[in-house]
């Protein structure tokens, strides 16, 4: 323990409390970074499960420059 006391006396109390908050903060970033990669793998996951099936687009451009449904293109095209 004196040795521990001789460290803070030589470093300063103030060093220590920042070293404290400095690695509160780098796991936090950390924790954080590792909530985001899970959270785009899952979204990743529930987005591709549902468009799986089809190779097809779900909104297509029609004639006039709107966007509809994937049927709708040939329903719209002049001559048809």
């Amino acid at each position: 323990m004196a040795l521990n006391t001789l460290r803070r006396q030589l470093r300063g109390g103030d060093s220590l409390a920042a070293t404290y908050w400095r690695r509160r903060v780098v796991a936090l970033v950390v924790g954080l970074v590792i909530l985001a990669v899970i959270a785009w793998a899952v979204s990743g996951v529930f987005s591709g499960a549902a468009g799986a099936g089809s190779g097809a687009p779900s909104h297509v451009p029609l004639q006039d420059g709107r966007l509809g449904q994937a049927g709708q293109a040939l329903a719209h095209a002049p001559g048809v």
